[in-house]
């Protein structure tokens, strides 16, 4: 199985969560995951890809059909990290996944595949939130997924 991503990061004051209004900027701190607690953001940004991936790695089941379809792509999966350093608004917002074979089954291990994206993400745990100019903010983030059966 063979997995690698590109992690794209908005770091966003989201002033509710209903409030769809967006603020980009570059954050003083990434946030923190697992035991990434570097000062540099440039090292922080660093650690908490690799992090990521590894979990990915670790925790990303192809379903039996998905297997025998030999279905592979990638999948974009969005989340938020809170200012408490919780997740939410964990969603699959494309996917490029291969129409190989057109069948019922296809599209069920697909919907299993994008699913299955989802779960990993929301498995992660973060220890602290972005930081612009001393205060948290919400961050968006977009885990491109690549999936492909070696």
């Amino acid at each position: 199985m063979f997995f690698s991503f590109q992690l794209a990061a908005q770091t966003e004051d989201l002033p509710s969560e209903t409030d769809s209004s967006v603020f980009l900027g570059s954050p003083d701190r990434f946030p923190s995951i697992g035991d990434c607690s570097s000062d540099s953001l440039k090292e922080a940004q660093s650690c908490f890809q690799k992090h990521v991936l590894r979990h990915v790695k670790e925790n990303f089941n192809f379903s039996e059909v998905a297997r025998k379809r030999n279905i592979h792509g990638k999948i974009y999966v969005n989340f938020v990290i809170e200012k408490d350093a919780s997740l939410s608004n964990v969603k699959v917002v494309y996917s490029t996944l291969g129409w190989f074979k057109f069948s019922k089954k296809s599209r069920k291990a697909k919907a299993e595949m994008r699913a299955e994206a989802v779960r990993v993400v929301k498995l992660l745990e973060f220890n602290s939130p972005a930081y612009i100019n001393g205060k948290p903010v919400r961050s968006r983030f977009t885990l491109p997924i690549n999936l492909k059966l070696e």
